[in-house]
């Protein structure tokens, strides 16, 4: 899931986290809660670490081409 914007992942939690509040209905709702918000917290720190790598690697990226002063090829990903 790492490779999905944080949006997808976290329609992604919400779908399994109303798909097990369905399949495990007859449990105490407080047991329910307590794992959707675990699996929202987990979906969430996934998708914030991955969008703290992307931005590190472009201004890497960006240092570099400054450096080599190579823009003619430098082209947003």
């Amino acid at each position: 899931m790492g490779d999905y914007p944080w949006r997808v992942q976290l329609l992604y939690a919400t779908c399994l986290c109303l798909a097990l509040l369905l399949f495990f209905l007859p449990l105490p709702i407080g047991w329910v809660v307590i794992g959707c918000v675990l699996t929202l917290l987990v979906s969430g720190y996934k998708g914030w670490r991955t969008l703290r790598y992307t931005r590190q690697v472009s201004r890497y990226r960006l240092i570099w081409m400054r450096w080599t002063d190579n823009w003619k090829h430098y082209r947003r990903a």
